[in-house]
């Protein structure tokens, strides 16, 4: 069996701007994305980024969190059908990823004058479905 192991992450770029006259009320627009980048057969760099902005400009977030992640196999159990290493870092990589990036987003965020930030909760696999039909045909 396909064990997934997660061995560090990172923000590896973080830029921040918030105008005192940016009011809580203001509706922020949140776009989000996703990165896997295979470092080997079995391994990857995934990466989520988010930006956040408010219509008036007085508030601009964007972030990109990063980790590192190897898929290893676990001979004493068997192998499920159709879980390949590539599905596992692409899929389960990005539910372990997200709540690292929310945290983020809260922390630096309550710095200043105003309540942080926190991202809902999001559905990973709606996500990544979505960001497929976004995507431009190849």
């Amino acid at each position: 069996m396909k064990k997934l192991k997660f061995e560090r992450y990172r923000v590896e770029n973080l830029s921040f701007k918030q105008d005192q006259d940016f009011r809580e009320d203001n509706n922020l627009s949140v776009s989000m994305g996703s990165n896997v980048e295979m470092t080997g057969e079995d391994s990857a760099v995934v990466s989520i980024i988010c930006h956040l902005e408010s219509a008036d400009e007085n508030f601009e977030l964007s972030i990109r969190v990063s980790g590192d992640f190897v898929v290893e196999e676990d001979e004493s159990k068997d192998n499920i059908p159709g879980v390949t290493s590539k599905l596992l870092l692409s899929r389960n990589s990005l539910s372990i990823l997200f709540p690292y990036l929310r945290s983020a987003v809260s922390q630096v965020t309550s710095i200043g004058y105003n309540n942080p930030v926190v991202l809902p909760p999001i559905n990973i696999l709606d996500f990544i479905q979505k960001s497929k039909e976004e995507e431009p045909e190849k």
